[in-house]
């Protein structure tokens, strides 16, 4: 189904953006002036969002994430983008999330710039990875976009955590979410597929949700923690109350379509969000 085009005119404020602010309560708590993070300091080239960049090349004009991950099957690196616009700034058609521009490697030191030189899901121009309707109920309540969480690939199959954002101005004491969920791919991202499971993405009373795999067991854990330790960016403290997802996220494999908590000692092996 084409998405909704919307040609001259910004569209509302990115999904990712409302999560990130968590509806307003996870930002400048308490009226306390906001903390610069270490990385904030640090200064490059934006993956997009550049008239005649690589990303643009391949169909990502305006867009935000750029998840990197190592495509292990060919060494090559794909980077999973969330809501994305045909133009600049966000104008243009709205063209949906997750899309995955690719390049052939990848320069940990830095000096070589990010340029990508193909897309999925055809190895052609970027488009659309799941399939799914925007701004429409898919059978679990309304869903306004799918954006990714973290990507890893691993024994030949690829899988995207995402979050379902369900509004774009969420009540207080909610961060907008409406679920989380697994998808994957056995073709290195030309179809995907939906595990059948799905988990709450909001908050638990007055502590966050931070979910990543463990490719150690083939799980994905959900972490949650008390804000501000939950805002976008902060690294997971010592010692800190853990979710034990046990549903796999290789097939077969799963345990029981149930979650249980844990309480874990070491540090919870998030990605900073």
């Amino acid at each position: 189904m084409p998405e909704p085009s919307c040609p001259d005119r910004r569209p509302p404020v990115p999904c990712r953006a409302v999560l990130r602010a968590g509806g307003g309560l996870a930002l400048g708590l308490a009226g306390a002036a906001p903390v610069a993070p270490a990385w904030a300091a640090r200064r490059g080239t934006p993956l997009c969002d550049g008239p005649g960049d690589s990303a643009a090349a391949q169909g990502v004009t305006s867009s935000d994430l750029g998840i990197p991950y190592h495509r292990e099957h060919d060494g090559t690196w794909g980077y999973v983008f969330g809501d994305t616009w045909s133009g600049t700034r966000q104008y243009g058609d709205y063209l949906g999330s997750p899309l995955m521009p690719c390049r052939p490697g990848f320069d940990a030191s830095g000096a070589t710039p990010v340029s990508f030189t193909w897309a999925m899901p055809t190895g052609g121009q970027a488009r659309r990875l799941f399939a799914y309707r925007t701004d429409a109920d898919n059978g679990f309540g309304h869903e306004v976009s799918r954006i990714p969480d973290d990507c890893v690939e691993f024994g030949g199959r690829t899988y995207i955590q995402y979050t379902s954002v369900g509004t774009r101005e969420p009540p207080a004491g909610h961060d907008g979410s409406l679920m989380s969920g697994v998808a994957y791919t056995d073709d290195h991202g030309a179809t995907w597929r939906y595990r059948p499971y799905h988990w709450a993405g909001k908050r638990i009373r007055d502590r966050y949700r931070m979910s990543y795999f463990d490719i150690t067991d083939h799980s994905i854990r959900t972490r949650t923690a008390a804000p501000p330790d939950a805002v976008c960016g902060a690294r997971p403290s010592s010692r800190s109350s853990v979710t034990t997802c046990c549903r796999r996220a290789t097939g077969a494999s799963h345990r029981s379509p149930t979650c249980t908590a844990a309480t874990s000692t070491r540090a919870a092996r998030a990605r900073p969000r």
